[in-house]
């Protein structure tokens, strides 16, 4: 059996879905001033966004291809459907 496909970039996505509310309250205890703590969190969230929308495009763009061991017996069987 295969061992489970999943790209570095999806365990970001997950990670980081699992710590935005940890990180909010985190700015929202360290930060007193209310101005500062919306122009804190302003710039947290639109980090969060690039870093989460770059890490999904580049999850889309990972090729994984399911039952390659089944593939590679069919190549070795028949030589001649191997792609060049």
């Amino acid at each position: 059996m295969a061992p489970m496909v999943i790209s570095n970039y999806l365990v970001v996505i997950f990670i980081m879905l699992a710590c935005y509310p940890f990180v909010i309250i985190g700015v929202a205890i360290g930060v007193f001033d209310k101005r500062q703590r919306f122009k804190v969190m302003l710039w947290v969230n639109i980090a969060y966004v690039a870093v989460f929308i770059f890490s999904i495009v580049m999850h889309m763009q990972v090729e994984i291809v399911y039952g390659w061991e089944l593939l590679e017996e069919w190549y070795r069987l028949n030589p001649e459907d191997r792609p060049k």
